[in-house]
């Protein structure tokens, strides 16, 4: 994963504009992948706040965060869900978070 971070932190610093993320998610797959969970959380927070919400932005940012420690996982993969009911990942995301406490 670090030739796929290294082009995509190019492609950043060269403005990868938001819309992009639309369509392609492997910036998220790789940043997360590569343990590099802020710059997840930095690329869906600029998805959500551009589209008002895309289920895989949602789902990665949850990935992130629960491998942070941080609080919020479960009402990302929530909102995964209230876009898309059928986005396997999350649900099954969201039951191994519960399956945990």
């Amino acid at each position: 994963f670090d030739a796929a971070t290294a082009a995509f932190d190019k492609a950043r610093t060269l403005g990868l504009h938001w819309r992009r993320l639309w369509y392609q998610f492997t910036p998220f797959e790789a940043y997360y992948a590569a343990g590099r969970y802020q710059d997840v959380l930095d690329l869906t927070e600029a998805t959500i706040n551009g589209t008002g919400g895309l289920e895989e932005a949602y789902y990665y940012r949850g990935l992130a965060l629960h491998a942070t420690g941080q609080n919020g996982a479960a009402e990302a993969f929530q909102a995964a869900l209230e876009y898309n009911p059928n986005f396997a990942p999350a649900a099954d995301a969201l039951a191994a978070l519960a399956n945990q406490q």
